[in-house]
């Protein structure tokens, strides 16, 4: 099964390359405009078209803003009418518990889950940015990535493979091992027969198959060769910053809530959403390892979603909802009218 896994990962990333040297020979750019017109490529073909999606639900939910509002008001004289006396904090908290399951319920019926307005872009989007930066990766001439703990999941002393090297070294008997007759001159032959089979068994790396020399001198300004990292360490904190502008809220009063660390009561989003602040913040300095063509792709791959979903959002606005939300108590009016009591029994005469 790991195989057929490995099989097909490694399938994907050779499409990732076959692409992004594509790209390169059909534009003719030099490799640090190709990098990020590859990466525009892949977000025009996959995340446009998810966050377009996403963007219509959104539409879609915001026209049933009056149900929901319409079914908190429900619960809210509900949870008044059957609990007197109760402290305000407890009434909140059932009301809002009731009013998230209703509001769960409806926005399921109606296909319009918070999960696909917010994340769905990002899930159909993930596999093919780890799959082409994979590529770059491989592109640089760098071992390892994630794709190879399918490829080799077990280290060299626990899956039993050695290194050629070793192997040579043990099978190779030494110099000293068998005394060389003095009077017979010294030549090249030993050496060149030793130095033969380490050759010939060391194993070629998968992930030099798809190596582009040019890449080494496809670079510009500071970064001129894209293989290797970069020596002032700017694109890894360009990565972080690019990252943490995604994550921060565009709305002041709630970058001020996720940033108040005096903040104790946080639902389960607010919390994800530090996690994914504190990530960004930690990408530049656990990437700066990395060849600079692969920050060269994140941080384009990043900013161009970011600018998509921006421009999705000033051309499909959001529908106008002149409906208010009750104010205070005075919900009666979306409940059903009371009935009407029994006449009175008629009196016998």
């Amino acid at each position: 099964m790991t195989a057929l896994i490995a099989t097909a990962l490694d399938a994907a990333v050779y499409e990732a390359t076959q692409l992004i040297t594509t790209v390169h020979t059909v534009t003719g750019t030099p490799w640090y405009i190709t990098i990020p017109v590859a990466a525009l490529t892949v977000n025009l073909a996959v995340r446009l078209p998810a966050t377009i999606y996403s963007r219509k639900l959104e539409q879609k939910r915001t026209r049933l803003a009056p149900l929901f509002w319409a079914w908190n008001s429900r619960h809210t004289e509900d949870v008044l009418r059957t609990n007197p006396g109760r402290p305000t904090a407890e009434l909140r908290t059932a009301i809002q518990k009731k009013a998230v399951a209703s509001e769960r319920r409806i926005s399921k019926d109606h296909g319009v889950q918070a999960w696909k307005i917010h994340y769905l872009g990002s899930i159909v989007a993930f596999p093919f940015f780890i799959t082409v930066i994979q590529g770059v990766r491989r592109l640089c001439g760098a071992g390892g990535g994630l794709f190879s703990l399918f490829s080799n999941p077990l280290p060299k002393w626990m899956s039993g493979k050695e290194d050629g090297r070793e192997v040579a070294s043990a099978e190779t008997p030494l110099a000293q091992d068998h005394p060389v007759d003095q009077s017979t001159p010294p030549t090249d032959a030993p050496s060149q027969a030793v130095a033969a089979p380490s050759a010939t068994l060391e194993p070629l790396n998968s992930d030099l198959l798809g190596y582009e020399p040019s890449l080494s001198t496809g670079g510009c300004l500071w970064f001129p060769d894209l293989t290797v990292a970069d020596p002032t360490h700017a694109l890894p904190y360009m990565l972080s910053a690019a990252m943490v502008y995604v994550v921060l809220p565009r709305n002041l009063d709630h970058t001020r809530r996720l940033l108040d660390p005096t903040a104790t009561d946080l639902s389960w989003r607010t919390r994800f959403h530090r996690a994914l602040l504190v990530i960004s913040l930690a990408l530049g300095p656990l990437t700066m390892h990395l060849p600079a063509a692969l920050h060269l792709y994140w941080i384009t791959s990043t900013l161009t979603a970011t600018t998509l979903r921006e421009i999705v959002h000033k051309i499909m606005k959001l529908p106008r909802n002149d409906y208010q939300p009750p104010k205070g108590r005075d919900v009666l009016f979306v409940q059903p009218p009371p009935t009407p009591p029994p006449p009175p029994p008629s009196q016998k005469q």
